[in-house]
């Protein structure tokens, strides 16, 4: 039997790594590789006006692309020493081809030829999340595989 390759997209966000863990404690076979995606946001690049300091605002554009670079990096180190002491096979990828994080997701989830994608969920109203788009909504509707959705922790927990 081959390894079944399972995504998790994966950002700083409590609800990113809660899915992470669950997966590992209740979902995770023995042979599963796992592909640790961060869909990286890259600022846009502002507008410049001619004689009104381009130069200025180019170079802050690129301080600002240099440290979300860097904490993509940091990510990637963190996750790397957390999957080498659950002894999970597992690598990190990141891409930053579109601005829809859910895009990104189901496109990875296509070109690694993923069985199974595990996403967190952030928990947000209804309404909220119809105005401002969820990316695990996003996912559950387009993706053409199986999604597990992973809920917030609750926030009173019985005993």
């Amino acid at each position: 039997m081959t390894k079944r390759k399972v995504l998790i997209p994966i950002d700083p966000s409590e609800h990113s790594h809660r899915a992470l863990h669950w997966y590992v404690e209740n979902v995770r076979r023995p042979d599963d590789h796992i592909i640790l995606f961060h869909s990286v946001e890259l600022p846009a690049l502002p507008v410049i006006a001619m004689g009104s300091g381009g130069a200025y605002q180019t170079e802050e554009w690129r301080q600002m692309i240099d440290e979300q670079l860097k904490n993509v990096d940091k990510l990637k180190h963190t996750l790397e020493s957390w999957v080498k002491e659950e002894n999970v096979s597992a690598e990190f990828y990141a891409s930053d081809r579109s601005s829809n994080t859910g895009e990104n997701v189901v496109e990875v989830a296509k070109e690694k030829d993923v069985q199974l994608i595990v996403i967190g969920s952030r928990g947000m109203g209804k309404i909220r999340r119809t105005i401002l788009g969820s990316v695990s909504d996003y996912v559950l509707h387009h993706a053409k595989i199986p999604v597990l959705v992973i809920p917030p922790a609750p926030e009173h927990p019985q005993h």
